[in-house]
Formats: C-alpha cells, sequence, structure tokens
C-alpha cells in the first residue's frame, strides 16, 4: 500500500493544484514532501521486516501490476524526488507547469518500481504524455519542434520495447522479473530480443547517434537540465534492470559494439559542448558526453565500473539541475555545479567516473583510455562555460532565498557523496546471488574488483 502511495500522492496533488490554482505551490510542494519522506520510510521499514531470502525490500501486486522497492530504485527514486523539487523552485508561481511537473514525476516512480514489464511499458509511456505538452505549451522559441523531435524518438522507443515485450512473452510466457531472471532462452531468440530492449533504452540514455532529440529539448524547454535529468535515468535504469540481468550472453556479445558507441559519443559530445555558446547547449552535449561515458561502465562487465556508472547516474542528474537552477537565478553557485560536472577531487561527480575508469580499464583497457578523454575535453568545455559567465556581459545578480536554499541541499548531497560515497554504494551495489542457493545458506562473496561479474539473476537484486 505504500508502493502505491508513493504513485498516487504526486499525481492527487498535481490535479488538486490545477483545480486551487491559489493553493498549487503549497500543495506541490507538500507532494513532494510526502513522497520524499514516504520513500524514506517505507525503505527502512521493508529493510527491518525482510531477511536475506527476500529481494525486495516492499511489494505490491495486483494482477499485472506489480511494483517492488530495493536499493536501487530507492535511491533512484530520492533523485528523482529532489530534482522535482528544484525544478519546483523554478516553477512555484506557475500552478499549470507544476501540474505537468508532478504528473511527470508520478510516472517515474512507477516506472522506477515497476517489477513486471508490462507494468514497466505502461509507465514508460504515461511518463511521456505531460513531457510533451509541458514543452508543446511552456517552451522556448522553437518549442513545437522540440515537442514533435522529442514524441517522435520517444514514441519509436516506445514501440520498439513493446514489440521487445511481445517477442519475450511469447517464448517464456511471463513478464515477471523474478521468474525471468530464472529461465534460459535460445541463443538466437535472446540476442534479438536483447538488441529489441538496448536499442529501446539507448534512444532514452540518449546514446550517439540516437541523441538528436536531446539537444533540442535542453535548448527551448522550459526546466531542460531537469526534465533531461528526469528522463535519461530511465535509459540507463533500463539497462540496468532488464538487459544485463536478463540477457547477460547476449549483454557480452554486444559489449564491443557498445564500447564503440560510447566511445564515439564521449569525443563528439565533449567536442560540440566546447563549441557552444549557449549555456543550455553546452549543458546538453556535456550529457551526451557524460552518458556515452556511463554506456561503456555498464556493459563493461565489472562490478566496480557498475557501481561507478550509479554514482555518475545520480550526480551529473543532481550537478546538471543544480548548475541550471543556478544558471537561471543568476547567482554564484553555478561555479560550484561546473566544478562538479567537470569531476573537481572531492564532489561526487569525481567518485563516479574514477570508479567506472577503474573498472573499464580491469576489462577494456582501450576504452577506458578513451573515456578518459572525456576529464580533460570536460575541464576545457566547463572552464570556458565558466569564464562565460563570470567574465562575459553583466547579469544581475537575484539572491532570492529558496534557489539559495535548494542549491545549498544539492551542493551537500554532492559533497558528501564525494567525501563519503561508501554508504550510497552500500545501498545500490547488489549482491550477486545464485538462484539455487537456499535461504538459510551464507550468500557468495561478493566479486572483487578486479573479478568478472556474474550478471545472472540480477533483476532480483
Amino acid at each position: 500500500m505504500i508502493l502505491l502511495l508513493l504513485l498516487i500522492i504526486p499525481l492527487l496533488g498535481g490535479v488538486l493544484g490545477l483545480l486551487w490554482q491559489r493553493r498549487a505551490s503549497s500543495l506541490s510542494a507538500f507532494s513532494i514532501a510526502s513522497v520524499f519522506a514516504l520513500t524514506l520510510y517505507a525503505y527502512f521499514w521493508g529493510e527491518s521486516r525482510t531477511g536475506l531470502e527476500d529481494f525486495w525490500l516492499l511489494e505490491f501486486k495486483a494482477d499485472w501490476f506489480y511494483l517492488g522497492l530495493d536499493g536501487l530504485s530507492f535511491v533512484l527514486l530520492l533523485t528523482s524526488e529532489i530534482m522535482a523539487g528544484l525544478a519546483l523552485v523554478l516553477s512555484f508561481d506557475k500552478p499549470k507547469e507544476q501540474f505537468f511537473l508532478l504528473t511527470t514525476v508520478s510516472g517515474l516512480i512507477g516506472l522506477l518500481l515497476s517489477i513486471d514489464l508490462l507494468s514497466f511499458f505502461v509507465f514508460w509511456e504515461l511518463m511521456l504524455v505531460p513531457v510533451y505538452f509541458w514543452v508543446l505549451l511552456y517552451g522556448k522559441e522553437r518549442k513545437i519542434f522540440a515537442a514533435l523531435q522529442f514524441i517522435i524518438f520517444t514514441q519509436l522507443s516506445g514501440l520498439i520495447l513493446l514489440a521487445s515485450i511481445i517477442a519475450l512473452f511469447n517464448y517464456t510466457g511471463t513478464l515477471d522479473i523474478n521468474q525471468l531472471s530464472g529461465i534460459q532462452l535460445p541463443a538466437g531468440p535472446e540476442f534479438w530480443i536483447a538488441s529489441g530492449f538496448t536499442l529501446a533504452f539507448l534512444i532514452k540514455l540518449p546514446a550517439f547517434p540516437l541523441h538528436t532529440w536531446m539537444p533540442s529539448l535542453f535548448r527551448d524547454a522550459p526546466i531542460p537540465a531537469i526534465l533531461v535529468g528526469l528522463l535519461i535515468k530511465t535509459g540507463a535504469y533500463g539497462l540496468l534492470r532488464f538487459v544485463l540481468p536478463l540477457f547477460p550472453q547476449s549483454a557480452q556479445v554486444l559489449a564491443p559494439f557498445m564500447m564503440f558507441l560510447g566511445g564515439i559519443g564521449v569525443i563528439y559530445g565533449a567536442v560540440l559542448a566546447f563549441s557552444q555558446k549557449n549555456p543550455r547547449k553546452v549543458l546538453a552535449f556535456s550529457t551526451l558526453s557524460h552518458a556515452s561515458l556511463m554506456l561503456m561502465g555498464l556493459f563493461s562487465n565489472n562490478l566496480l565500473a557498475l557501481s561507478g556508472v550509479i554514482v555518475l547516474i545520480l550526480t551529473h542528474a543532481l550537478a546538471s539541475a543544480g548548475l541550471f537552477v543556478a544558471l537561471e537565478a543568476h547567482f554564484g553557485f553555478s561555479l560550484f555545479f561546473a566544478m562538479a560536472l567537470l569531476g573537481l577531487p572531492g564532489l561526487g561527480n569525481f567518485v563516479g567516473e574514477l570508479l567506472l575508469l577503474f573498472g573499464l580499464f580491469q576489462q577494456h583497457p582501450w576504452a577506458a583510455m578513451i573515456g578518459a578523454t572525456s576529464l580533460v575535453l570536460g575541464a576545457a568545455y566547463m572552464l570556458r562555460l565558466i569564464i562565460q559567465l563570470y567574465y562575459g556581459s553583466a547579469t544581475t545578480n537575484s539572491l532570492k532565498k529558496s534557489p539559495v536554499l535548494a542549491c545549498t541541499g544539492v551542493a551537500m548531497i554532492l559533497l558528501w557523496i564525494g567525501l563519503s560515497p561508501a554508504p550510497l554504494l552500500d545501498l545500490v551495489v547488489p549482491t550477486w546471488k545464485d538462484e539455487n542457493t537456499e535461504p538459510s545458506q551464507e550468500p557468495e562473496p561478493e566479486p572483487g574488483p578486479g573479478e568478472e561479474l556474474s550478471l545472472e539473476g540480477a533483476g532480483n537484486a
């Protein structure tokens, strides 16, 4: 029931705010704060009542509607709710935009909690509808083009995902991830189904050359860094939750091609980011470069690299959102978040990039060398952005209370992850466990940093 409330509260808050616009901001703030507090309660209450034999801390099941909470979805939920709070700061006096924000958050929560692939697909599609109308109605100059390009690419992703889900169901007779993790498909069908899932998630990540919807969205969306930060997590999450654990053999076959695409995207995104003058476009191509680095880590078959990917998903989303809030509010936190994005030691992004590159080097040294160029190029385009912001044309410095408090909170989180990442890693690094192990037996030890990772059964982590 707690998981169902996580879906209902933001949706109800958005509808009530639309009907009662004078109180919309208060209702939206209360909804986001309530969901954040309920997420914390759900995790710690679920952790206290489950044992080692339980894969999910909390579950809710009704026919095809199957939700579950574990450490990975918990951390991504908290990140999404923090970013929703940042978005609310920028749209505090815009009740109609708050409606689209809260309905998007509701769909995202459903997606992150879905255990059944059918419910995952339903929330995957539902989440896109408010984003489309949000951009179409309240975007910048070329909002119609940006909205159409976004919906075309994401609907293509949805169609590919639906076709892959139907094919998987035809072979297995189930869409429950708990049951799918124990089913071994024939090599041929598994490869094509895995390729379909991967292609669908690559569009959303986004990966080169399927990224062309993202720069337009960054340029013309109302609050692009936060909006895209909410969306790109779904692509990486899909690869982590479904492709790697359900299709481990096919993932290894696809890995060289994914490394190739990631290597091109890392350099391509960084070079284009350096050539941009619009800060929104710099953030867009910076996101492409970092997403390509994540792609290389995801298919590295190494636990250390996967840990770095998860940290980087969180920290890059928070730093990009914080930088956008700082730019919109015109105050000096932009320097801090720009330093975070270029990977300054002591901040969260550095931890994610370091773990990712170390793990990548153990399995694919050449790919790690290409990925490391993103650090050098990232420093170049971020320093150029800082020079443009601080030594360009004069702008009004508006130190409003709410943006300052919001950015201070995000900065503290990035500092905490950068200085003490162990608690975060303890939450999200899965325990790889043989399905034949009895609950009373001791679990197998986790692989060390230099050992290869067996991804079978990861969907239950």
